[in-house]
C-alpha cells in the first residue's frame, strides 16, 4: 500500500554571485509487500519528513562554482522502502569549472 498522504515543497534562490536551495518532504507510513512475505519481506516503513538544503558561490564571472548540499539535515533515521537502507544525513560539496 502507498502512504496516504506525501508532500514535497521547496524554494530555489539563483542570483548572479549566490544560489541555493531548501526543500521538505514528508511521506507518511506505507506498508510494503514482496511475493517472499511469508519469509518476511514485507512491513510498514513509518512517516518521515526530510529537510534538504544547498548553497553555492559563484567565483571568476561565473566560471567556478562551490556548492555545499545537505540531505536530511535533521539526521532522522528515515527510511523510504522496507528493504533500503537508513538514510542519514549527508553533507557534500562541489566544485564545477565552465569553460
Amino acid at each position: 500500500m502507498p502512504p496516504h498522504h506525501r508532500f514535497n515543497a521547496g524554494v530555489n534562490l539563483s542570483t548572479k554571485r549566490f544560489l541555493g536551495s531548501a526543500s521538505v518532504n514528508h511521506v507518511s507510513r506505507a506498508f510494503w509487500n514482496d511475493v517472499l512475505a511469508s519469509l518476511g519481506y514485507d512491513g510498514f516503513t513509518d512517516a518521515f519528513t526530510m529537510i534538504n538544503g544547498s548553497f553555492g558561490v559563484r567565483w571568476a564571472d561565473g566560471k567556478v562554482t562551490t556548492t555545499v548540499k545537505a540531505t536530511n539535515i535533521a539526521n532522522d533515521n528515515i527510511r523510504q522502502h522496507v528493504f533500503g537502507d537508513v538514510i542519514k544525513r549527508s553533507i557534500v560539496g562541489e566544485v564545477r569549472f565552465q569553460f
